[in-house]
């Protein structure tokens, strides 16, 4: 009898401390489904430690492999992590020293996905940056311009009107190659593009950062997720890593910017115009009626979006549930042996 107690009291601290060790690996890149050839620092919003979620921490995990922690983020009333990513209010958060070195290759990519936007800058809202300014990637207030500053010419600069709506709730993407072009992308789609003829030169005497604390450059953003690549992403590996986005961060991340040209937004604009005029001498009678499709509708897209929210961290707790049935099948086996070899000693 005391032989099968010990029996059983080692087989349960054995597979406790298994379980133990499975549960507490960090995630890392080969968890997610972005592109990984390239990948140099990857940091994911619902995921701040790679075992999930911490709304305490003031460390940014890095999930590449290649140890490039955030380290140092601001925890404060206004700077804190959600549940689904970090919220920065007019503050710089600095990434590793090594960020720099990345962005001054001949070739490189970077990939922000934002959450909600509050602009607060009297004239730009910068959401890269760093000491030098030879790259920002930043909104300019005065014609709504989504913006890639980089050291080229200001004639070589990628830029779009409309630059709020693409960065809101969006995937935005840079990529860079000398010999080649600069692209700004916004959840997969091209936007605009310009000729490179040199390095960026980034300042290595002092950090890149995201956000921004001069008034006339700073917001409150949600930063969702932000990748580096020392290398210049295919536009087919740009729209892979947006459908991954929507995977990985689930539809808290609705991917609402616009997609749209320049062009295709005035010519939107005018029509909208049109319409609108036409459905002025009619919008009394049936303003009713379109409150309430459009409560309808809303409350739709609400409970679809509630739904989904879970999508994005399902796939750890069935890894939970496989290794406990795992462990559950072990057991049973384990007593069903031993009984029988009890019974025939």
């Amino acid at each position: 009898m005391k032989r099968r107690i010990l029996k059983y009291a080692a087989l349960f601290a054995v597979i406790s401390l298994l379980t133990a060790a499975c549960l507490s690996v960090p995630a890392n890149a080969e968890e997610y489904n972005y592109v990984k050839d390239g990948l140099e620092a990857l940091y994911i919003g619902n995921n701040n430690t790679g075992n999930g979620q911490d709304k305490n921490a003031t460390v940014w995990k890095d999930l590449s492999g290649k140890n490039r922690d955030i380290t140092d983020v601001p925890k404060n009333g206004t700077n804190y992590f959600t549940d689904t990513g970090y919220h920065l209010d007019t503050m710089k958060v600095y990434f590793p020293a090594s960020i720099n070195d990345i962005v001054n290759g001949q070739e490189f990519t970077i990939e922000v996905v934002f959450g909600d936007i509050e602009p607060k800058g009297s004239d730009f809202l910068t959401f890269v940056n760093c000491a030098n300014d030879n790259f920002s990637l930043f909104r300019r207030n005065a014609g709504d311009k989504i913006e890639v500053k980089t050291n080229n010419s200001p004639g070589e600069r990628p830029e779009a009107t409309g630059g709020l709506e693409y960065f809101k709730n969006s995937t935005v993407t840079v990529t860079y190659k000398v010999g080649g072009k600069c692209i700004i992308y916004v959840d997969g789609e091209k936007i605009d593009e310009k000729p490179v003829s040199t390095i960026v030169n980034v300042n290595t005497d002092n950090r890149m950062w995201f956000g921004h604390d001069e008034a006339t450059r700073n917001h409150a953003t949600e930063y969702r997720a932000i990748r580096f690549y020392s290398k210049e992403l295919t536009a087919d590996q740009v729209k892979a890593n947006y459908e991954v986005d929507k995977t990985v961060l689930g539809k808290a991340y609705t991917g609402g910017g616009t997609t749209s040209t320049p062009a295709e937004s005035s010519a939107a604009s005018s029509q909208a115009a049109i319409e609108s005029s036409a459905a002025a001498s009619s919008a009394a009678t049936d303003v009713s009626s379109k409150s309430s499709a459009s409560a309808a509708a809303s409350s739709a897209a609400a409970s679809e979006a509630a739904e989904d929210d879970n999508e994005g961290g399902s796939s750890y707790y069935i890894y939970i549930i496989i290794a406990a049935v795992v462990v559950l099948a072990a057991v049973v086996v384990f007593v069903i042996i031993n009984n029988k070899k009890d019974k025939e000693e």
